[in-house]
């Protein structure tokens, strides 16, 4: 999907806006609530492990920029999601992996004992590529549409010195917008939670 209906649904609130202004305000709302929440997630094309290697690069995907490691699998088995560990010297069933950025890489405890085609299977979090003519996750229009429209308009009202600066309206849909993010972050948080006890919601989150 795209701005369309938020942008039809703002335009009359904000007399004299641009509609590239206010397409900035969605697309940074959008931003800043999956990078809060967690909440888009997308399961990684199966990757083929190689024996003697721990590290694997995760290219760039259409969808949108990695933010978390959810989950992961070696061999359909689960595996524990770590913020960050040692690489074994050895070779053995990898137990643990995490992510590590720039570039960004699946790291995994142990180096397995032979080659596995998709062997290693992961599911991630993202933020989508909120740029001009970008998909946006449907989720954002089906289940967040309230949500990022409130956290746009208080984007919106709270620019200084325009015809449709309104600050008490800003503080309003501003609150409504955080509000609606703890929700969908504590709903997200219980949900990967009671799905796999091996994964905890990042402390940074």
């Amino acid at each position: 999907m795209d701005e369309t209906a938020w942008l039809a649904e703002l335009r009359p609130l904000l007399p004299g806006a641009v509609d590239v202004n206010i397409q900035q305000s969605i697309r940074s709302t959008i931003n800043e609530f999956y990078s809060n929440t967690a909440v888009y997630t997308l399961e990684y094309p199966p990757i083929n492990v190689v024996t003697g290697v721990s590290r694997y690069a995760l290219p760039d995907i259409a969808e949108g920029k990695i933010l978390y490691l959810l989950r992961a699998k070696f061999n359909g088995a689960p595996i524990s999601v770590v913020s960050t560990g040692v690489e074994a010297n050895g070779v053995g069933t990898p137990t643990r992996v995490w992510l590590e950025p720039d570039p960004m890489e699946l790291v995994i405890n142990s180096s397995p004992a032979s080659d596995l085609l998709g062997g290693l299977e992961v599911e991630v979090s993202l933020v989508p590529l909120t740029v001009a003519n970008s998909t946006i996750p449907d989720s954002a229009g089906v289940v967040y549409y309230q949500h990022i429209l409130d956290g746009a308009l208080g984007r919106m009202y709270k620019q200084p010195s325009k015809p449709w600066t309104n600050q008490s309206l800003s503080t309003y849909h501003l609150k409504r917008f955080r509000i609606g993010m703890a929700k969908a972050t504590e709903l997200n948080r219980k949900g990967l939670s009671s799905a796999d006890s091996s994964w905890k919601f990042p402390m940074w989150a």
